[in-house]
């Protein structure tokens, strides 16, 4: 998919914008606080239905406002134009495909496949096992069909156990929502351990192109005790689970460990060394969702200099270059990054948008 074009009304600072999208490179330049990760989060929104900046619906049009619009016009493999609007009120997101009311936000996320290039959006390194999981099943939702399915089916009986749970029913009650925790659990395990095991090429190759130091080892752990089945750990926790009110055992408290020469990634690695490697997980998860599916995806890359010093930034911009995917990139100076016509160069002040020559 690629992004052709994108208007909107009122969003953050922007009383109007409207930006002819190049397919390769997009670069947004302009100084601190005009808006250029507004425009990146405008993108995020229409493909994810959420925003990565904030969880506040208010936030995210002008002060005098009272909601904003979003439009973008999308091109697909076959070449075909689809529209995609947003319009945001107080009580409110409603998007339309093609006029058409979207139901079920999942529609979105194969039409416009969206990625955050950023630790500070996509903490993988110091954040939370959510975090990590996220990483893993938005690559997933795009390489394997069936992925999502299991997911669904996985989460509603997940929900249904723990109101059960709550209410104090029955262990027959608790039972008839645990055998489809337990089929599809298993399901989501072994999809993320073979997607885990080749992402091992791509994620290779970004470690030696971004020089991340100490030799990386990582292990997805399942959510449950390495000894035990699911379906011994989901039933032989049931007393635990009670008292808590909650599910403790299962494939939504999974976690992708990360270590470097042996150490907790988290522990052992500077700013610098922690943000080159976020960007290698990215970026190989981008490149193998190319080689898998053919796939270009639409690439967000907020501020990525910051941090690096100028041979890594070299590196990664080397790597962004040859990147098979649509990428918007903002920096403060345009002079940071070398297009070499493959891309078009905006400038953002105060608001405003516009095309430079």
């Amino acid at each position: 998919m690629t992004l052709c074009a994108l208007k909107g009304r009122d969003f953050r600072s922007f009383t109007s914008l409207q930006m002819v999208c190049h397919p390769e490179v997009n670069l947004i330049v302009g100084p601190n606080g005009s808006g250029k990760t507004s425009l990146l989060e405008a993108i995020y929104l229409l493909g994810r239905g959420k925003s990565f900046r904030t969880t506040r619906r208010q936030n995210l049009w002008r002060r005098d406002s009272d909601g904003f619009s979003l439009q973008a016009d999308i091109s697909d493999t076959l070449d075909r134009k689809i529209r995609l609007s947003l319009n945001a009120s107080p009580s409110a997101l409603a998007y339309r495909l093609q006029g058409q009311p979207v139901k079920v936000l999942s529609e979105l996320l194969p039409l416009l496949p969206v990625q955050v290039l950023d630790p500070r959006t996509m903490p993988l390194i110091g954040g939370t096992p959510a975090d990590r999981r996220r990483f893993i099943d938005w690559g997933l939702f795009h390489v394997e069909p069936s992925f999502h399915g299991h997911w669904r089916f996985y989460q509603r009986a997940l929900d249904q156990r723990n109101a059960a749970l709550r209410a104090g029913s029955p262990d027959a009650a608790l039972a008839g929502w645990e055998q489809p925790m337990i089929q599809h659990g298993m399901a989501l395990h072994a999809l993320r351990m073979t997607y885990l095991e080749s992402l091992v090429g791509s994620l290779s190759v970004c470690l030696n192109r971004l020089n991340c130091p100490g030799e990386l080892d990582y292990r997805y752990q399942a959510g449950w005790p390495r000894d035990k089945s699911l379906e011994e750990s989901i039933i032989g926790g049931r007393f635990r689970d009670r008292v808590q009110g909650f599910s403790s055992i299962g494939p939504h408290r999974a976690d992708l460990l990360l270590r470097v020469d042996g150490h907790p990634a988290s522990q052992c690695l500077s700013r610098g060394e922690e943000k080159r490697l976020t960007y290698a997980l990215l970026l190989a998860q981008i490149i193998h969702l190319h080689q898998h599916t053919g796939q270009e995806p639409i690439v967000l890359v907020d501020d990525p200099i910051t941090e690096l010093d100028e041979m890594h930034w070299t590196l990664l911009a080397d790597l962004l270059a040859e990147l098979p995917a649509q990428r918007f990139i903002t920096l403060i100076d345009p002079r940071q990054i070398k297009l070499e016509n493959k891309g078009t160069t905006f400038h953002v002040e105060q608001g405003v948008l516009s095309r430079m020559l």
